[in-house]
């Protein structure tokens, strides 16, 4: 169970990594001449990269859903136990007409 967690708690911050460079790449021909490191090919050729990073958010999210969808791994459980029918007790009394 709480390898599930950190996963999905991983994979959520992956995510949001990649809705910032999304934005990044969305805005990057607003202004600005250059821009620091990996960002200055973002600023470049900001529609390939919206595309990518969009397509990899995409990949991202289905996978953070694959994870939370997924059963547990307890395929040794048993069945659950079907109810006893409900009987009614003595202070019921009888619908004879």
């Amino acid at each position: 169970m709480r390898v599930r967690f950190v996963s999905v708690v991983s994979l959520a911050g992956v995510v949001a990594m990649l809705a910032v460079g999304l934005a990044l790449a969305g805005n990057a021909s607003t202004s600005g001449d250059r821009w620091p490191g990996l960002l200055d090919e973002l600023r470049k050729h900001p529609w390939p990269w919206t595309g990518a990073l969009a397509a990899l958010s995409a990949v991202a999210a289905c996978v953070a859903v694959w994870i939370e969808e997924r059963v547990p791994a307890a395929s040794d459980d048993p069945p659950p136990r079907r109810p006893r029918p409900c009987q009614a007790g003595s202070w019921t009394g009888s619908r004879r007409g």
